[in-house]
């Protein structure tokens, strides 16, 4: 027993000494202990948050409610949607006009100038920053892209005005997006949904690019299941990917 008791000292002593080098380490941030928030983002939401708090309470709602984005490429809108403790339904927000979107129509399925079109979710580990700017990675490619093999860079929601494969809405409004998609993915949260349309879908609309047979109109057809399944219900539905189509519920 008295023979393992100096060979206990030692192995306290040299664990001290690695864990104090980790320390030493990750104080260099070298290698981090833990992944420090975003400056930018604890910036946007320290100078919003007292103001979208007002804001929202004259709606009945607050900051930290669930999010729920709808883009629309054609007329360059993005509208928020959040849903108040103990609501039956989603409550509209706020309208964001885009400054910029590839104007390409069709989903995202090569390295061209083309945003993506259909149904994506992001969570905390989508909100990131590029350079100085606050964005949202879309997941692109989600299943149904990977399904259909369609490819391309990396397509975001960002600040700024250059759209680059991506859905930009300029600094101002991006800052009040992630900042209400933070407090709501802290309050509990575990991601948020962001539809992407070609337009807004109405039977009118639709009728327009089956006359003009749209390239795309088959896979639109299937866009519409999900926009009129909101439309109708005004809570957005659960989305998988069954034999090469989107599926609701």
């Amino acid at each position: 027993m008295k023979g393992w008791f100096p060979l206990l000292l030692m192995v306290t002593a040299v664990a001290l000494v690695y864990l104090k080098r980790h320390e030493i380490v990750a104080t260099l941030s070298l290698r981090p202990l833990t992944r420090s928030p975003s400056p930018q983002a604890e910036a946007a939401a320290g100078r919003l948050t007292p103001l979208l708090r007002a804001e929202l309470q004259a709606l009945g709602l607050k900051v930290g409610d669930p999010v729920f984005l709808r883009v629309f490429k054609e007329s360059r809108e993005l509208e928020l949607w959040l849903h108040p403790a103990g609501g039956a339904s989603w409550t509209f927000y706020k309208n964001y006009p885009l400054c910029a979107v590839p104007e390409t129509p069709g989903p995202k399925h090569d390295s061209g100038n083309c945003a993506p079109e259909g149904f994506y979710f992001a969570s905390a580990r989508h909100l990131i920053t590029r350079g100085d700017r606050l964005a949202i990675d879309l997941g692109f490619p989600n299943s149904y892209d990977r399904h259909h093999k369609f490819r391309g860079q990396q397509a975001r929601l960002e600040g700024g005005c250059d759209p680059r494969d991506s859905y930009a809405a300029g600094d101002a409004a991006i800052a009040e997006i992630v900042t209400l998609a933070r407090a709501a993915l802290a309050n509990g949260q575990p991601f948020f949904r962001i539809h992407c349309f070609p337009f807004r879908m109405t039977d009118a609309r639709m009728n327009e690019e089956l006359a003009a047979r749209s390239e795309w109109v088959e896979f639109w057809a299937n866009l519409k299941e999900g926009f009129d399944y909101f439309e109708i219900l005004h809570r957005p539905p659960n989305t998988t990917v069954k034999k090469g189509r989107y599926v609701f519920e």
